[in-house]
Parts: structure tokens; sequence; C-alpha cells
């Protein structure tokens, strides 16, 4: 790498003999103009202090120069120094380099990236067949220290065996090494953990990401970068061998795609890719070649003079100049950055996100194998609702005891939908069915909620159906408006309508212990849960069984099963009657205690006859804690168009009520 010395100016004043009173004012001119210039220095650094900050740090390597070059690591055919490129008007694919590098070559990458070196790259990363390596790199912080630990248990569980961590802390940098993981700091300096989504420090540190992949590439290595939100299901690396003529490779923000059944059988790439298409850094596949590296130090340049995260930084980058033309070996890559660089978009089903993965499930609709990753955006309630969306697709590693205890879950009825639902045109009319499904179906969730809290069972949430989307922009016919044709119903992720944050740890003295959606057929439940099962139905029929409890000279089993409302078998059954206390609730379930699951269903005690599933808390302190958490449990449903709720004089959202008029 180049060394860079700081060179260190100074002045010797010659000795002359004066006069104390000319030293006095002498000394005195001096002290007033330091005063002045230290002001006037410090207003002008304040404005241009990241600049100089910058300037002042030693510089990275900004071409691929001699280390590189004697560890082998230049692909045979490439040009071995990107300014001979340059000026040459040759790259890797013909593309001419000479304005792009008279924009780079008077700026000097951050020097954020201090800590890793080519020797450190080579041995992690995993030697590929044409001569080149790849690693696959992600970097966090100590706020993300959760997910970095389930990035690499999903790594590890998909054989991928070139992870590089790069790291802003110690906590980071030791919990990387717990797991035998290859790790660097970016930094001397330690970051605030509680930098969250949005502030300047988490901005800075999305930067970080593009400086190293930049660093990474100039030596000669293929990246693929991940955040650390993204599960791993598939080493993506393959995709640099189908597709060679690609210099990158983005991930995308959109829902559809434009690919048919017959094209995910043949190719990897968005055949309607565009210059457009709102790319997503969280996943990104660079090849080292010489379009790719001085697109990254393009990109990287970009920082001292952009106010924005890194993804923002890349959209005008890619954007810049006229739609290329597409590659002519493989249409599905693209000429991008003014006429720069081949790049390829890959489609939802591939690199998918959290949507296209678990709600419209795109892999499955076009027989598409398992996306290699998925990126958990599209998701609400920030870190905690990226946890339950993770859950819910069987992808966050929780501890042992996560899968074991006592449960209940519940049978939910669901309406049927109309048959002209997919059909409508009308946005209102399906909203008005799908929050009426919705309520139904939360009524009946809050009651098995409050079944847990009385029995102090873990409560299962049953799997939730939606019929229209929720967006923070606005729903056409229900849906998003690049996926028109997405058919209802669709599973209804957690985080789309509770606070999960509230939900997770609990609020005004209530915690629920909840599952995700999706528990029981995770493969860490043991079968012995699954197969010690009691069925629990609230029926009009067992007005009788509540004598049972009052019977002092006879337990409530041997009652209940002389009124026929307990019977025994493969799986067994309880029937109770409705608008019990929480006191007499837990009396009159404490036969089945033994069973490991119970399964709750109010199909008997919906619709106008909610409010007599349960009779409330004896205690009143209580039901007013329980109530005060319920009303404020779920998020408003989002939104209408602005002309939609102009025309019709209404929100553009609506609340959701959970609570069926007991507590």
């Amino acid at each position: 790498m180049s060394q860079h010395k700081e060179v260190l100016h100074g002045y010797r004043q010659s000795k002359a003999p004066a006069s104390a009173v000319v030293m006095r004012v002498l000394l005195f001119m001096i002290l007033v103009y330091l005063c002045v210039s230290l002001m006037t220095m410090t207003a002008w650094f304040s404005e241009h202090g990241k600049k100089i900050w910058l300037a002042l740090m030693p510089s990275q390597q900004m071409l691929l120069g001699e280390e590189s070059t004697k560890q082998g690591l230049v692909c045979e055919g490439e040009e071995r120094n990107l300014s001979e490129v340059a000026f040459s008007g040759k790259g890797l694919h013909g593309i001419d380099f000479q304005h792009e590098f008279e924009l780079d070559r008077e700026w000097e990458v951050p020097p954020f990236i201090s800590n890793v070196s080519p020797e450190f790259i080579k041995d992690a990363a995993l030697p590929r067949g044409n001569g080149s390596a790849v690693i696959m790199l992600a970097m966090g912080t100590e706020n993300q220290i959760d997910f970095l630990e389930n990035w690499i248990l999903n790594v590890k569980r998909a054989g991928i065996v070139m992870a590089v961590i790069g790291a802003g802390d110690n906590a980071t940098f030791n919990k990387a090494r717990e797991y035998e993981v290859s790790v660097f700091r970016w930094s001397p300096e330690e970051h605030d953990a509680s930098a969250g989504w949005g502030t300047s420090l988490w901005t800075r540190n999305t930067w970080q990401k593009v400086f190293a992949v930049q660093k990474i590439v100039s030596w000669g290595y293929d990246v693929i970068l991940s955040d650390l939100d993204v599960v791993w299901w598939r080493d993506p690396s393959i995709i640099f061998d189908k597709h060679p003529q690609a210099d990158m490779f983005f991930s995308h923000d959109g829902v559809a795609t434009s690919n048919t059944e017959e094209d995910a059988a043949v190719t990897l790439l968005e055949k309607g890719a565009s210059i457009h298409n709102f790319i997503n850094t969280g996943m990104y596949m660079a090849r080292s070649t010489g379009a790719s590296r001085a697109f990254m130090r393009r990109w990287a340049a970009r920082y001292p003079h952009f106010d924005g995260h890194d993804q923002n930084g890349i959209y005008d980058l890619i954007k810049s100049g006229p739609e290329g033309e597409k590659h002519p070996e493989d249409p599905a890559i693209l000429r991008s950055a003014n006429n720069t660089l081949y790049h390829a978009v890959l489609p939802t089903y591939v690199f998918a996100n959290g949507h296209s993965y678990f709600v419209s499930k795109l892999h499955s609709l076009l027989n598409a194998e398992i996306p290699f990753g998925m990126h958990a955006t599209w998701t609400y309630e920030n870190a905690a609702g990226k946890r339950s969306r993770l859950r819910e697709v069987k992808a966050w590693h929780d501890p042992h005891e996560y899968y074991d205890g006592k449960f209940i879950t519940m049978d939910l009825e669901i309406p049927s939908m109309p048959l002209e639902h997919n059909e409508k045109d009308n946005t209102e009319d399906m909203l008005q069915f799908h929050l009426m499904a919705l309520e139904m179906q939360m009524k009946q969730v809050a009651i098995g909620m409050m079944f847990s809290l009385i029995t102090g069972r873990s409560f299962i949430m049953p799997n939730l159906q939606c019929f229209c989307e929720r967006i923070w922009y606005s729903v056409i016919k229900c849906r998003f408006p690049d996926y028109l044709d997405m058919k209802f119903p669709t599973p209804c992720p957690m985080d789309y309508y509770f606070h999960m944050d509230m939900l997770y740890k609990g609020d005004r003295g209530v915690k629920i212990d909840f599952r995700e959606q999706g528990f029981l057929d995770n493969p860490n439940v043991s079968p012995q849960i699954k197969t010690s099962v009691a069925s629990i139905s609230l029926s009009s029929k067992a007005a009788n069984c509540a004598m049972c409890l009052g019977k002092a000279h006879e337990d409530t089993r041997t009652c209940l099963a002389r009124q026929q409302c307990i019977s025994s078998g493969e799986i067994p059954s309880v029937m109770m009657p409705g608008n019990l206390t929480d006191v007499e609730i837990h009396k009159y379930l404490a036969p089945m205690n033994d069973t490991k699951l119970w399964v709750l269903n109010l199909k008997g005690f919906t619709g106008s006859t909610m409010t007599e599933a349960f009779g409330g808390f004896e205690s009143p302190q209580t039901g007013v804690l329980v109530r005060s958490f319920f009303t404020d449990l779920l998020q408003d449903w989002c939104c209408r168009t602005p002309d939609d709720a102009k025309r019709m004089n209404k929100s553009m959202s609506e609340p959701l009520n959970i609570l069926p008029g007991f507590v």
C-alpha cells in the first residue's frame, strides 16, 4: 500500500535587538492576530471540517498496485493499473474510463477501513476455479450484536465458509471471534452502540461498507456484501459463474418480477432490469474488474459531498447518463453509470426481501428454488419487527429453552373471502372486508392471550390471514402499486399490526410470553410437545359444566367427566362454558395441566357472542392494567391514497380494535 508521510511546516524567528516597549507591542499584536485567526478558523472548520479531516488522514490505496500484483490477484487479461486503463480508454469490457478517472483522481478514500490488509483477505477468501477468490462481507456494531450472532449461524448452516466481519467496536470483534469467523476492526475508535436508523452515525456507518468493498475489490477479490439482517440459505457465489459478463449484481426493493416461470428456470437475473430499479445495498455482489473497481471508487468518492446514506449515494451514480445497451451475450445485463459499468439486477425470488419471501412467496409461485438469501426489508417496528419476521421464516436462532415448555394456541375462525375479492377494482370495498376479517381474528387472539396470562402458558400466535396489504404510503386495489396481480388471502406478518417491542418486552405490568406464527412447524420444537395435545372448546352446550367449579366433595376432573364435559382419547378434549372469570378458568382447566399443548377453539363464541367468552378478572386493578395494555397493542392499518381519503372524508389510516368488550 502507498505510504503517506506527514509534512510539518514551521519557521524560525530571527533574533534582533528591540526595546521592551516594542517587544510588548509586537507580542500584543501577535496575540490579537492569533485570537482573530482562531475565531476565523473555528467558523471555517465547522463548515469544512469533514473535508479537511479526510484530507489529513492517511489515504487508502486507490489503484490496484504492487501488493496485489505480488500476490497474483489480478485476473489474467486485466490491466494492472487503473490509471493505465483510464488513459488508454480500454476497460475490461471495452468501456472508456477516461472521464471517470478525471473525476476520481483528486479524491482519496477516507481512512476508516484501517485494520484490514490484502494478507488478511487472502487468508479468509475462498479460491474459485477461474483464478479469482471471493469473500462474503458483513459489518456491524454492538447495537446489532444479536443480529450478528444470528447472521453467523445462518451463514454456517448454509455452508458458506468465506465470511468476514468488519467490527466497529470491541464487543462486535470479540463476538465474531467467539464464533471463529474472520474479523477486523474498521476503526480504532469505539462507536456509540445506541446509534439508531437515520442518525448521523448510522449514516456514516453505512458508508463504511462502501469503503471496505472498494478497498477489497481493489486488491483483486470478488465481494458479496451482506447486511446483518440478511438470512442466507445458499452460497450465492455461483451467480458470478453463471453470469460472467456482469461487473456487479444488485438486489432491489421491488416486490414483483417481470420474469416468468420459464425465465426462472434458465436465468438468475431480472430480465426487465433498468437503471431505474430501486437498488438495495443490503445485498450486492462486486466482481473485481476494472469497471467495478472504478465504480466503487466513484461511489465512495460521493461521501464527502453527500448527506444521505450509501444507498441514496448509489442511485444517482447508477442513473447518470442514459439507459445503456444490453450486453450482447446476456440481455439481462445492462450498461449503467454513464456507460462505465455492466450491472445486473437480481429478482426478488433470488435475492428476496421480507415481502417477496414471506407474503407473496414469489419463489413458490414461479416454482423456483429457495432464494439464496432474504433481506428483512418491508418490515415494521424496527429491530423487533425484523426479529419477529425472521422467527416466522424459521431463520432466527433462539436458545433451546425457547422451544420447550407448555403452550396454548388457537384454531381461528376466519370469514370466507368473497369470490370476487381478487378481481375488485374498488379499494374501499376490499379494505372494509379486510378490516372486518382482521378484527374478527384479533378478538379471538385477544381471548387466547387472556388464557395465556391466566394459565401461565406461552401463547403461540395462530396463522393470521390478510385480505389487503399494509403500506406506509398507500395501496391500490389493496395491493402494492407494482404488484397488482397478487392474490389474496396472504399471510399476515405479526409486525404488520402488533407493536412488537410492547409484545416482546411487556408494558404496564403485563407481559405475554408468546411464540411466533408457525412455531409448531419449527424442527427445534420437540415431537413430544406436538403429540401431547388437548382440545379446549368454548360452547353454549357446556353451561351445566360450570357447576363442577363449586363441588367441594368431588374433584373437578371427576365432575367434568360425569357431566360429559371432558373426554379422553388420542386427543383429550374439554368443553368449557363462557363468561368464566380468570380464577374460574384456572381451576376449570387444572385437570389438563399435564398436557403440553392446548388448542383453544372459539368457533361457538364469535360475532355477537364474543363478549361472553371471558368474564373478566376478579381483581379490578388487574383488569385495568390488562385493558390498558390491550388498548395500545395494535398499530393502525395504513393507508388509503390521499385522493381516496379526501373524496370519502376519511383518514388515510384506520385504527384497529383487539378488545372484544371485556376485562
